[in-house]
């Protein structure tokens, strides 16, 4: 008897503690931590501009916003037949990193699409920003190749990789902090 009291009491204290099954942790920004680069540009926003570039991310379902444990913020993906889009913002909404993908489960991606999105995606998160033909160059050789190739430009970092899904990610540039 007095073996079941202290489980039920051991049980009952763990779940207080543990809060809700069904609570949505919040993502929240440590007052002593400073404020990390973004672009001037917010999750909705992104979000309704990859929808906008059509297949294979039109028809995506977005997924509600989760904490991204490792920068306090949040990320929202979109899910699609044939590609997603992941796009990460910081706890003020702002977007420091967005990742286009093509292909999924048993259908493998392309990377025209990618090609065809990175000049809008890059004037998007950094206005006037533009892609030079070398750089365009750069991009589409890493999507042929199969290991992870980044490319610095003055705007943003992009990161490549091809395979069976091709992926485009565009990011806040590591030495934007120094900015």
């Amino acid at each position: 008897m007095r073996s079941t009291v202290i489980t039920a009491l051991g049980l009952a204290l763990a779940t207080a503690a543990c809060g809700s099954p069904t609570a949505t942790p919040t993502a929240a920004a440590s007052p002593s931590a400073p404020d990390k680069p973004a672009f001037a540009v917010e999750g909705p926003a992104v979000i309704a501009a990859i929808q906008a570039l059509g297949a294979p991310w039109n028809a995506a379902k977005t997924s509600d916003p989760m904490v991204d444990a490792r920068t306090a913020g949040t990320v929202r993906v979109l899910n699609g037949a044939a590609g997603s889009a992941q796009v990460f913002s910081r706890s003020n909404g702002q977007v420091w990193q967005v990742k286009l993908v093509t292909g999924a489960a048993n259908t493998c991606g392309a990377s025209q699409p990618l090609l065809d999105a990175l000049p809008t995606m890059a004037a998007l998160l950094k206005p006037g920003a533009t892609v030079s033909d070398a750089d365009r160059d750069l991009v589409n050789d890493g999507l042929i190749a199969t290991r992870r190739t980044t490319i610095d430009t003055p705007a943003m970092a992009i990161t490549t990789q091809g395979g069976c899904t091709h992926w485009l990610t565009l990011a806040v540039p590591d030495d934007a902090a120094a900015a």
